[in-house]
């Protein structure tokens, strides 16, 4: 798994063996047009050093910029930071019109890091809570795949890979959709029993299972809520099998590949299987957005704007 917060501590972690002190910047808040939404990351060091955006501008420049002045050499609580209160700033900081972001800024020590990375290397999730008035953090595990709070004090942020996706086959499709899958922040299994297909698998930080694809359906118990299962071997054996288990379940996107008329068939098979309507209809077959893709990557592309569409209606 490399989930870009699991990169973001590791950077730290390895920027303070170097003797280098990172600072955190969070978005907490912001109005208009924001570049970065609320959550996003960013480290920074005195001597130019940076990992993640907070703004994808100037914002960056000006904090590396105060950092490097030694504004936050002796920083040790958490401070908030506001830009684009009025028009001027707004232009020098390129933020689109109305736009204003309020940041916090803390020193990332080791004690913070040792608390994170463990659970997260794990695949679980923590919920770390900041509260700037009493100038404490609390880290606490969590089951939820999203929760953003800002009430002018604290801040709580879900940290981990808030999402997984079980992809069946491992062809070259599920190369390509596990890779985009990498980039959104998913955290990627794939199942595969037959052996021919599972050896050749080389896609780096994805977990291969070579389980039967029901099995594997039934080991995202803990996380079926925050998962999407996408059937894609076009084996019928291995797909139905699958989606036997997987429309049983809540996981919040369900997809099998396929042609129309494929499609229809699987239905139909679905039925025989003593599967309600109500848990078909659940069934994205053809799978992803009609945006007449061809190739595997294309067919990704159209796989994960489904998705994605599918998951920012319901967050």
């Amino acid at each position: 798994m490399a989930h870009s917060d699991l990169v973001l501590l590791q950077t730290a972690k390895q920027w303070l063996r170097e003797g280098k002190q990172p600072l955190l910047v969070t978005v907490v808040q912001t109005a208009g047009s924001a570049p970065r939404p609320v959550g996003a990351l960013m480290l920074i060091t005195a001597d130019g050093l940076l990992q993640g955006s907070v703004s994808g501008g100037c914002v960056e420049q000006d904090l590396l910029e105060r950092c490097a002045q030694g504004e936050w050499s002796h920083l040790t609580q958490a401070q908030l930071l506001l830009y684009g209160a009025t028009q001027e700033e707004a232009r020098r900081f390129q933020l689109p019109c109305g736009t204003e972001l309020k940041l916090i800024i803390e020193p990332f020590a080791a004690e913070q890091i040792a608390l994170l990375e463990p659970t997260l290397l794990a695949g679980k999730r923590l919920e770390r809570r900041i509260n700037l008035e009493s100038h404490t953090i609390q880290v606490q595990p969590t089951q939820l795949a999203e929760h953003i709070q800002w009430d002018g004090v604290s801040f709580t942020r879900v940290w981990g890979s808030t999402w997984t996706a079980l992809l069946i086959g491992a062809n070259d499709l599920a190369q390509a959709v596990a890779q985009m899958g990498l980039l959104l922040d998913y955290d990627i299994l794939v199942c595969d029993p037959r052996v021919e297909y599972s050896s050749q698998w080389s896609v780096p930080n994805t977990t291969l299972v070579t389980a039967m694809p029901d099995d594997a359906v039934l080991s995202l118990k803990e996380r079926i809520g925050c998962s999407c299962i996408l059937a894609l071997t076009h084996d019928p054996k291995l797909d139905d099998m699958a989606l036997m288990e997987a429309l049983n379940t809540e996981a919040f996107y369900i997809g099998a590949l396929g042609s129309k008329a494929a499609s229809n068939n699987r239905r139909e098979r679905l039925k025989q299987m003593d599967l309600s309507p109500d848990a078909i209809a659940k069934l994205h077959a053809p799978i992803g957005l009609p945006i007449g893709s061809r190739t595997p990557a294309e067919i990704a592309v159209a796989i994960w704007g489904h998705i994605t569409q599918l998951r920012r209606k319901s967050v």
